[in-house]
């Protein structure tokens, strides 16, 4: 068989030219597959329009109602959308762009990457029309085709905004855009503002703010803290806290040469890390109001923050963003958006080129180093409004000892403990120990807005709740711990009655006035004296850390006999299954009873 090279030439010189025909409809069918989340649309137009560096953003929709009352309007027909910004107008780059289907924006400063978010427009319109500046794009389907109609307008009809009209067949991270207002028949029915105010940072340290990332591809060199407040017109307004990092781009030239391609454009040599988050008057407000009778407007106001309320406990779930809201969370009460590479429907971030993947990786790592610097700023100078009112700070607990993630609680009810053996037996809202020597909780313990765990809170946690297996072990490690230091009468207080189980679904084990400590090993199917640590628990304990810290004693063999056979424990002579571990435990033993015996002149008799 010839060569490839062969082939290919001899099709050129000899063979038929056609040119390889694109079914349009089923391609934007294909595309709006991959762009199926709630609202695309509306999120696709807002981030264009920021791209544009537009400052206010409407929808104005026309309905069949002529009527401007609430009720009528909720059963009307919506006819038509208009998407107005006052942004950039078009150039004829972006004409001819937007008439081509993943062509991409080459802007470096833009989000948009890919070139076919636009056309998620198609979901709600057959043809759209786009009007910016003097000139005007029709979209219109000859069969599955799809041509563009490009003209002129009217000097009367010249503007500086830019419309996208959708006659209908049926949030992000924005830089500019501060209004976004909806329109029905021409009259407002709902508009949001936003405004930002520069407040004073962290601490001076943020003056010379001055970090590397983690292999050096950006230099993060200012640090810029604002409130932002969120108002809906005639209704309610929220205040989130703000930060707006710059990082200077920083890699060689060889692997710039590899990501252009991929994006089809440069990456910016300035970007911008920028977080959100709210303050604890928010969180303490979201505590304190039940979510069935929250109105639609701070409904809508509590959709922005990065924290949801469930079950009592406030969970951290920010969103990365890219323009838009991924799907892709961060583990922390914070927005964030930054420069990242999604994938085409920009609903998570691009892990499968390596290229891509070394890029997200050190963005993310750029944000956690971001993230981490506010933390250590805010923990090792607390700002003075946190002590001023002397009420309750939210601060991030473990609610239980192998809880795998924290949450939120006012500081009243939380507790420092600084011992590692602690934190891995006591059931309490415990604030991690990695944190808890920072200057904030050493501030909450002086004005008493925190506790700090002392014996008789431990002993009254231990009588009062049912230990697992391991918390069981941590508890007698840490009792032979210098933490302890021989304390014999807290020993006997908590020796007094502890309440354990192997597992969650296995049944309550009470031990009292324990003295004994079991290394005899006898079967699980046999019972043993309540004054008894098992050996499934004892075998974690040196006999010596038994003796001398503990002040316990090993269980003799003698003592289990005479716990086995008095008239009450006549049930394991009854018991087929106990009856045959019994017999196997005494003749493994039998040498050690026969001495015994002979010593103390001794008999035992085993009655039917």
């Amino acid at each position: 068989m010839p060569s490839s090279n062969t082939l290919l030439s001899q099709a050129k010189q000899h063979g038929s030219e056609f040119v390889v025909k694109v079914n349009h409809r089923m391609l934007i069918d294909k595309i709006l597959a991959r762009y199926s989340s709630d609202f695309v649309v509306c999120r696709e137009l807002i981030q264009n329009a920021d791209d544009a560096k537009a400052t206010s953003f409407c929808f104005e929709l026309s309905c069949e109602s002529n009527g401007l009352r609430r009720e009528t309007l909720h059963n009307s027909i919506i006819t038509e959308i208009r998407a107005v910004n006052n942004g950039e107008i078009f150039t004829e780059t972006d004409w001819e762009r937007i008439a081509s289907i993943a062509e991409g924006n080459t802007n470096i400063e833009s989000v948009g990457q890919f070139g076919v978010g636009f056309f998620s427009v198609f979901s709600f319109s057959e043809e759209p029309i786009i009007v910016s500046g003097e000139q005007c794009m029709a979209f219109t389907w000859r069969n599955d085709s799809l041509t563009t109609y490009r003209c002129e307008l009217a000097s009367v009809e010249h503007s500086n905004l830019t419309s996208i009209i959708l006659k209908m067949r049926m949030l992000s991270f924005t830089t500019h855009i501060n209004e976004i207002s909806i329109k029905i028949n021409g009259s407002i029915v709902f508009q949001v503002n936003k405004k930002k105010k520069k407040i004073v940072s962290l601490t001076e340290e943020t003056s010379t703010f001055n970090i590397k990332s983690i292999s050096n591809m950006l230099l993060l060199n200012s640090f810029i803290q604002t409130e932002q407040t969120f108002s809906i017109a005639n209704g309610p307004s929220m205040t989130l806290i703000h930060i707006d990092v710059n990082a200077k781009l920083n890699i060689d030239e060889e692997f710039h040469n590899q990501i252009r391609p991929i994006l089809k454009k440069s990456l910016p040599s300035n970007m911008r890390i920028q977080l959100l988050y709210t303050s604890s008057d928010i969180v303490s407000k979201l505590r304190s109001i039940s979510s069935d009778n929250v109105e639609l407007e701070t409904q809508i106001l509590n959709s922005l923050l990065p924290l949801n309320y469930h079950e009592n406990q406030i969970i951290p779930s920010g969103l990365v963003f890219i323009g838009l809201g991924t799907h892709q969370t961060t583990g922390l009460g914070m927005h964030i958006f930054n420069h990242l590479v999604p994938t085409v429907e920009r609903e998570n971030l691009d892990m499968q080129d390596p290229h891509l993947e070394k890029w997200n990786k050190e963005v993310l790592a750029a944000r956690g180093q971001v993230v981490r610097f506010i933390y250590d700023q805010l923990m090792s100078c607390p700002p003075q409004w946190v002590f001023a009112s002397h009420e309750n700070v939210l601060v991030p607990v473990k609610q239980q000892s192998l809880a795998s993630r924290l949450t939120l609680l006012p500081s009243s009810e939380a507790f420092l403990a600084y011992s590692k053996y602690i934190h891995s037996f006591l059931s309490l809202p415990l604030v991690p120990l990695e944190i808890s020597n920072n200057g904030l909780f050493n501030e909450l313990k002086l004005v008493k807005l925190i506790q700090e765990v002392n014996f008789d809170v431990i002993q009254h946690t231990i009588q009062t709740r049912i230990l697992l297996l391991n918390e069981f072990i941590e508890l007698l490690h840490w009792l032979c711990s210098t933490e302890v230091n021989k304390n014999k009468d807290f020993i006997e207080s908590i020796f007094s009655s502890i309440h354990f189980r192997d597992n969650d679904n296995s049944p309550v084990i009470t031990l009292e006035r324990i003295k004994h400590y079991d290394k005899i090993y006898p079967s699980p199917l046999l019972p043993l004296p309540s004054n008894v640590i098992p050996s499934r628990i004892a075998s974690h304990i040196s006999n010596e850390n038994f003796n001398k810290h503990l002040l316990l004693i090993p269980l003799t063999f003698n003592d289990l006999l005479n716990f086995f056979f008095p008239d009450d424990q006549k049930f394991l002579l009854t018991d087929q299954n106990k009856v045959v571990y019994l017999f196997n435990l005494i003749s493994r033993h039998w040498n050690n009873i026969r001495q015994s015996t002979k010593r103390s002149n001794e008999r035992y008799i085993i009655k039917n």
